[in-house]
């Protein structure tokens, strides 16, 4: 095993001599997904992090409030199509959802 990583990384340079440059790799900060209009209300409490329906496939933990337990949570968002209980840090969730959630 320590000596297949070493003969890898000479086989991606040694084959870039033979069959030109290695292809520069861009990373690019991915399309916001627009919310829906508004404030974050009572109804959206009860929402998932995304419509229901989605059939995108991303796999980005976020937050959301969870009215079973009554706190932020972890969940899994696919990519697409998000409601307004979808968060990016607990912190956004617990300032935006826990004082209307809580009411």
């Amino acid at each position: 095993m320590k000596i297949a990583l070493p003969f890898f990384c000479f086989y991606i340079l040694a084959s870039s001599h033979v069959y030109g440059d290695v292809p520069e790799i861009i990373v690019t900060k991915a399309s916001e997904e627009v919310l829906p209009p508004g404030p974050f209300t009572k109804a959206d409490c009860s929402l998932g992090v995304e419509k229901d329906g989605s059939t995108c496939e991303a796999y980005i933990r976020v937050y959301k409030w969870s009215d079973a337990e009554k706190k932020c949570v972890k969940a899994i968002y696919g990519g697409c199509n998000p409601t307004k209980n979808n968060f990016r840090t607990k912190e956004d969730c617990v300032k935006t959802a826990t004082p209307v959630c809580t009411d």
